[in-house]
């Protein structure tokens, strides 16, 4: 990590062939390292007049190698300043979006068959559901287990119980 850190910090103006950790490979211009925010900032291979940039982690870099393949200049120079950033505003968007994706990560089951996902992303549209281990506990009262059909649920009073049942029957009839 400390190497690929390195290697970024002295590339500003080069290109380069980035090797991300998902097997990506990007090549394209430094145009600058921001070792405090861990960010690189790529001038990628673009055709007429538009500039094409892609920003990335440096915890997504798992290589870095230098080219010698030039691109080509930029068609026009930038003449108006950059805007400044608002850190803030960045700071609040990025926890924003990491709650939302723990949030979606938070309802895809671990250890269950394709079959129970299924039936509780379908549950999930109508009812509030969470996992707990292979069951599903929906409304925060009723326990679901496998095999995942009306007479596996359990708890909750029988008005709530009586509702589970009825959309999760509903459910799985669709499913078939």
């Amino acid at each position: 990590r400390r190497e690929v850190t390195m290697e970024l910090a002295k590339s500003a103006g080069q290109v380069v062939r980035l090797l991300t950790t998902d097997g990506e490979s990007i090549s394209g211009e430094v145009q600058c390292y921001d070792a405090a925010a861990r960010m690189i900032v790529l001038r990628l291979p673009s055709a007429g007049a538009k500039r094409s940039y892609r920003l990335l982690s440096d915890e997504c870099v798992q290589s870095v190698e230098a080219t010698e393949v030039p691109l080509p200049p930029n068609p026009e120079p930038i003449t108006a300043p950059v805007p400044d950033v608002e850190r803030q505003a960045v700071a609040e968007k990025f926890a924003k979006a990491h709650y939302y994706a723990q949030l979606e990560s938070s309802k895809i089951g671990v250890g269950v068959s394709e079959r129970a996902q299924r039936i509780f992303n379908a549950l999930a549209k109508t009812l509030p559901c969470a996992w707990r281990g292979t069951d599903i506990v929906v409304m925060d009262d009723v326990l679901v287990s496998p095999p995942y059909d009306a007479t596996s649920c359990s708890g909750g009073n029988n008005a709530s119980r009586a509702r589970v049942q009825k959309v999760l029957e509903g459910e799985l009839r669709k499913l078939m």
